[in-house]
């Protein structure tokens, strides 16, 4: 249990335990109250933090109880958005990069990323270029279809399933 010290009917002291105040030590015959100290009552919303999210709190006397009351908003549809299309683009880019960890392990070479792929997708000396040149373009198709359905995910006219069963299949290489 937490209190809060109260005087004049002003809170002065916030989120105390009993050791704090020493209830017992002096004067076991007091009481919390009788020290000043109220019992909180808090009373934390259970919300859906992906779409709602506490923006203040505040503390309130009702009787000898302090209350904690919080306001609760609504995400603003542009941050629902923003987040939305930060985890495809996060989604995409991994299944991007499985296929170059896959190619590395295949061909025992070493490229962090599609981009180092791509350096060497017209390099006629490179052994590796055609492949390298196929997992290219299936990078280039990855990123054209979701952003051309992109907006259809986000408002709910297509699933995550069937914005995923659209993407291009890796090719083999």
């Amino acid at each position: 249990m937490r209190y809060c010290k109260v005087e004049n009917n002003v809170i002065v002291k916030y989120n105390q335990s009993r050791k704090d105040f020493g209830v017992g030590a002096n004067s076991p015959e007091q009481t919390c109250i009788d020290k000043g100290y109220y019992p909180v009552t808090d009373n934390i919303p259970t919300i859906n933090t992906a779409t709602h999210r506490i923006s203040g709190s505040v503390y309130g006397i009702v009787g000898e109880t302090v209350v904690i009351a919080y306001t609760v908003v609504e995400i603003e549809v542009e941050v629902l958005i923003a987040k939305k299309v930060l985890e495809g683009e996060s989604y995409i880019t991994g299944l991007i990069q499985e296929q170059v960890k896959a190619f590395n392990e295949k061909y025992g070479v070493k490229f962090t990323d599609i981009h180092a792929v791509a350096s060497y997708k017209n390099s006629v000396a490179y052994p590796l270029a055609n492949q390298c040149l196929l997992l290219w373009n299936w990078n280039e198709s990855m990123w054209t279809i979701s952003r051309a359905n992109q907006l259809d995910a986000l408002n709910g006219i297509i699933t995550e399933d069937e914005f995923k069963a659209l993407l291009p299949v890796a090719p083999v290489v």
